[in-house]
Parts: structure tokens; C-alpha cells; sequence
């Protein structure tokens, strides 16, 4: 559980966003987490058409894009039109 507002202050703690720090590129991040921490892609990704960047949880990717479509009324066809 993510810790509240008073449990935050209390412990005078800060929050940064790795945003703030480093550009956030997902090709980039894709191929320094393969270089650095071992991670090791599906050598072919059928949810994701375009490239092996997107859905790294693709196993949950088509209950997000189906929750999404009944939330939002946008599904899978629209975020492949847009990317």
C-alpha cells in the first residue's frame, strides 16, 4: 500500500519522479533494463504489433484494454491509431 499523506510528512520524506531526471523514452528504457538487470523480452510479442516495448504485463494487456473500452469507450484500435 502507498503510504498517506500524514505517513509521508511525518517522515519528512521527499518524492521524486524519475521523469524529473531522466527523459522517459520507452526504447531506451527497454534496452538499458535488458543491459543492466538481466530482463529478457518474449522474442515475439502477439498483443503489441509495433514493437516489443509496450505490454511487458502483456499477459493482463487484454482485460486493460477491454476495462478501458467500458471506462472510456476507446479500445485497442484506438491506441494503435494513435501510437
Amino acid at each position: 500500500m502507498v503510504p498517506n499523506d500524514e505517513e509521508i510528512n511525518n517522515l519528512n520524506a521527499e518524492i521524486h519522479f524519475h521523469g524529473c531526471y531522466k527523459k522517459w523514452i520507452k526504447q531506451e528504457d527497454f534496452y538499458y533494463c535488458v543491459e543492466n538487470t538481466g530482463f529478457k523480452a518474449k522474442p515475439f510479442w502477439p498483443q503489441d504489433p509495433y514493437n516489443k516495448y509496450n505490454g511487458i504485463d502483456n499477459k493482463i494487456d487484454d482485460l486493460d484494454f477491454y476495462a478501458t473500452f467500458i471506462k472510456f469507450g476507446k479500445g485497442r484500435a484506438s491506441y494503435d491509431a494513435s501510437h
